[in-house]
């Protein structure tokens, strides 16, 4: 460990108090996430402030069944996640200062947040406690806004097996979606092209503090756009169940670990609905389900807690608040999650240097608004 490293807590020690701590009082957080704006990123990841790559869901009818995933051809690197920090959501900040800049009598121009961040990094929080795997969060401090995004994935301690399960179950949504999403509300699978995204921005009070943070949506499912910006619950997600080796285990269902990684996807964008497709070995899917939120949580009962993610997520928030103490927008904080044995530290790079992300084009938008 690196002198300057500091700790900020140890996992295992805080469940323990959180355990304790929730049999005195069972208040429990909640999000209540609203939609703010919305951008959209193109297939060549051009950041856009419209509904161009908006899409909506279009369920084929029973005749159209069983879809077959694999005539859907996909590029090996057309699913994956691409490394922007927190390019898009500085762009949505300068093109909606009616909602998110204010003035400041001792600052001047100000973002009207404690946190801007990304969907990606919330969720990687809540599911912290049951999930083993390493991560870094950068961190900048300007304004008293602080700037929180991932860094590139670190895919040590994973095994070569997860890793290309995780992949194939990329590449099957991506596929299953060129069947269901459309660019038009009446026009069966019509994609221009699935390599862009549409994302909604969202504010919600994390135990007091303002986080505002942006997520790629999934479809569309109501006709009239007009309601786009009042009520993400219109959304819907697709998801894919894919068939496992273990024998004893019901694909009906998914597994624990899915469970949770869908139900805080969808929960921090207000997303109630999702459509689950079980492809068969051949990737013949023979008809589609729904699945609830509330469902994923009574059947993981007892092996996880969205309060416990909720409040883990929470905690470390504001740990991360706590230790950014230096204000700079060219300065760095790292915090790194080390899941065995479970500890959090930090160190800073001060001064500009190669993780700098804050954009000199942003601090002079604030400058002159």
């Amino acid at each position: 460990m690196d002198s300057r490293t500091k700790v900020i807590f140890k996992t295992d020690e805080y469940i323990k108090k959180y355990k304790k701590q929730y049999k005195k009082n069972c208040k429990v957080l909640t999000l209540e996430p609203k939609v703010i704006g919305c951008f959209s990123v193109s297939s060549e990841r051009f950041y856009s402030s419209d509904t161009n790559e908006l899409k909506f869901l279009v369920i084929p009818g029973p005749e159209l069944f069983p879809l077959n995933l694999n005539k859907q051809l996909v590029s090996p690197d057309e699913h994956q996640h691409h490394a922007e920090y927190l390019d898009n959501m500085l762009y949505f900040i300068r093109d909606h200062p009616d909602k998110m800049v204010k003035m400041s009598s001792d600052l001047g121009s100000v973002v009207q947040a404690d946190i801007v961040t990304q969907h990606e990094l919330l969720q990687t929080l809540m599911r912290t406690p049951y999930k083993s795997r390493d991560w870094r969060i950068l961190g900048t401090k300007y304004r008293n806004t602080i700037y929180l995004c991932l860094a590139k994935p670190n895919n040590s301690g994973r095994t070569p097996a997860d890793l290309q399960r995780e992949r194939a179950c990329q590449m099957m949504e991506t596929k299953l979606k060129r069947f269901l999403y459309s660019d038009a509300p009446d026009s069966l699978s019509s994609l221009r092209s699935d390599g862009g995204e549409f994302h909604g921005v969202f504010r919600c009070s994390v135990g007091g503090l303002s986080v505002v943070y942006g997520s790629a949506m999934g479809a569309h499912c109501n006709k009239r756009i007009q309601a786009l910006n009042k009520n993400s619950s219109r959304f819907a997600e697709c998801k894919v169940i894919l068939p496992h080796s273990d024998i004893q285990r019901s694909s009906s269902k998914p597994d624990p670990e899915e469970a949770l990684m869908w139900w805080s996807d969808c929960y921090l964008k207000g997303v109630k609905e999702i459509y689950v497709a079980r492809p068969q070995p051949t990737g013949h899917v023979q008809n589609l389900t729904t699945c609830s939120l509330t469902s994923l949580i009574s059947d993981n009962i007892n092996n996880w807690s969205c309060d416990m993610c909720i409040e883990f997520m929470h905690y470390t928030l504001q740990q991360i608040c706590t230790a950014m103490q230096l204000e700079d927008p060219n300065s760095v904080y790292h915090f790194d999650y080390v899941s065995s044995p479970g500890v959090l530290m930090f160190d800073v790079s001060e001064n500009r240097n190669e993780n700098t992300f804050i954009s000199d084009w942003f601090r002079f938008t604030l400058d002159n608004p």
